[in-house]
């Protein structure tokens, strides 16, 4: 098992961007908000952390004809302001991953680990990227991963 930063935060950035939070590995909080809450958020949380957070957001892709869906504003300036405070505040950088990492992560996995948010679409795909990336890293300890995700689904995924 790898170490957990003492608090790590990833983003579901967009007009209404979720985030999921995790410190010490225990304390999980979510939430969704707009850019100036998701802005202050990031600052006060960056502020008490600096130099422990990690700080992580789902890629966003435009291309030649425009955004993937609606308008990339939104998603672009939320990953611009996380990327200008993560500077500034010394965060670890995660690398920013597509929405389909998250899908090896699922409603029930989110539930056995305490952490579904129901009616916050936006905050629970910033969780499934949370828990995904824990999983990519060997971040949770082998009793969360056999009460999340069983010793059959541990094979299947190639969950050491």
């Amino acid at each position: 098992m790898n170490e957990l930063p003492e608090f790590v935060c990833w983003l579901d950035p967009g007009l209404h961007t979720g985030w999921a939070t995790l410190f010490h590995g225990e304390a999980f909080d979510c939430g969704e908000g707009i850019l100036p809450e998701i802005g202050e958020l990031l600052e006060d949380y960056a502020g008490v952390y600096q130099g422990n957070m990690a700080l992580g957001w789902e890629q966003y892709i435009v291309t030649s004809t425009g955004s993937r869906t609606g308008s990339a504003g939104p998603p672009i300036e939320v990953i611009g302001m996380a990327r200008w405070l993560g500077y500034k505040y010394q965060c670890q950088m995660l690398k920013p991953v597509p929405s389909a990492m998250r899908t090896v992560v699922t409603t029930r996995h989110m539930r056995k680990l305490g952490w579904y948010a129901p009616g916050m679409d936006h905050a629970q795909q910033a969780t499934r990227h949370l828990a995904a990336w824990m999983l990519r890293e060997n971040l949770f300890t082998p009793q969360q991963k056999t009460i999340v995700f069983g010793e059959e689904e541990c094979q299947t995924l190639a969950i050491e």
